[in-house]
């Protein structure tokens, strides 16, 4: 009966992880429409896209670790604790931003 539980509880966990994905892809969606009513020019459109793209990244490798360090096995955190949860996806965009700017650096400074 326990395992049952357990598989119901990982069941209901990756139908939220999917409810979350859906929910980006219909944003990305959206906003690609907009991008394209604005009829802006390539060099524009590419950058614009590299931002998206990272945020992207950013959003799913904070997610990902408030997944992991709030799973069943790993009370570290509590997944309504929305102050600690802020700060961990502010930690995860300042690292993936130093890490962009970090290789923006090493590529156009020589």
């Amino acid at each position: 009966m326990v395992n049952n539980q357990k598989i119901s509880k990982i069941y209901s966990d990756i139908l939220l992880q999917i409810e979350s994905i859906l929910k980006y892809i219909i944003l990305s969606s959206v906003l690609i429409f907009l991008l394209y009513l604005l009829k802006i020019n390539e060099s524009e459109y590419n950058t614009i896209l590299l931002v998206l793209i990272f945020e992207i990244i950013s959003i799913f490798l904070s997610k990902t670790a408030i997944y992991f360090l709030s799973n069943d096995n790993n009370y570290l955190i509590n997944k309504k604790d929305n102050i600690l949860n802020s700060a961990i996806i502010l930690g995860v965009h300042i690292c993936t931003g130093l890490v962009i700017l970090g290789v923006y650096i090493a590529q156009f400074s020589f």
